[in-house]
């Protein structure tokens, strides 16, 4: 589930023809929408642990330096 909404959260991204259909439709849909905001979150949760995570990463290598 989370690799097929991160493809499709991606697709989202690139082409703003689909970007701009896709949220019209969800303004249009209440239940849609929540599902929706809660799958972004998620999403937006997932990238700032990555990027953490790296940031983490690169401290500890930098401290054995």
């Amino acid at each position: 589930m989370k690799e097929t909404t991160d493809v499709f959260l991606n697709k989202i991204i690139e082409d703003e023809k689909l970007r701009n259909d896709f949220i019209n439709k969800i303004l249009k849909n209440s239940e849609f929408m929540e599902e929706f905001e809660r799958m972004v979150d998620l999403h937006i949760n997932d990238k700032i642990s990555i990027l953490t995570d790296i940031d983490q990463e690169k401290s500890q290598i930098g401290g054995l330096e």
